[in-house]
């Protein structure tokens, strides 16, 4: 199930009020016409992760087959960031490094986890986007940005890393 879809299913939840999710819903139209996205609330973040937990935990398997954990981390990740073009791109950059698997390691350095970070120590797979985010913001400032950075070394080297 794509993303747009996992959403529309979220919404149907008696959890969501229907404003939130039409919030979320134009965030992703205006983002597919490349307008600047609408940003979240922390307390409209906090219902949709809220209701994100419920569906994955609580319902039944068929609701929850749809949302692997993987996609909760993605989830995630774009409502922090609340700009779908910088979501794509960082979605790109983290399947390439660990395909967003929270355990995931470098076989060539001591990087590990979803941004694949040196030095990163918790195995907590929220706490690693955090970090990961911070890192690109300090470095790249955008997911984007960091993407670039990413493909020119994977063409220039064979290697990509950010």
């Amino acid at each position: 199930m794509s993303y747009p879809q996992f959403i529309n299913t979220l919404c149907d939840t008696p959890i969501i009020k229907r404003r939130d999710c039409a919030t979320l819903d134009t965030s992703l139209r205006f983002d597919a016409r490349r307008e600047p996205p609408w940003r979240f609330s922390s307390a409209t973040a906090t219902k949709l992760l809220g209701a994100l937990y419920v569906l994955t935990t609580l319902a039944s398997p068929a609701v929850a087959s749809y949302a692997p954990e993987k996609e909760n981390y993605k989830i995630y990740s774009h409502l922090k960031l609340s700009n779908a073009k910088e979501f794509i791109c960082l979605e790109r950059l983290w399947t390439k490094e660990s395909n967003w698997n929270p355990l995931s390691k470098n076989k060539n350095s001591s990087a590990f986890g979803i941004p694949q970070l040196l030095k990163l120590k918790t195995k907590d797979p929220y706490k690693q986007i955090d970090a990961g985010l911070a890192y690109i913001a300090h470095r790249y400032e955008t997911p984007c940005n960091a993407w670039k950075h990413w493909k020119h070394k994977k063409k220039t080297t064979g290697t990509g890393w950010y």
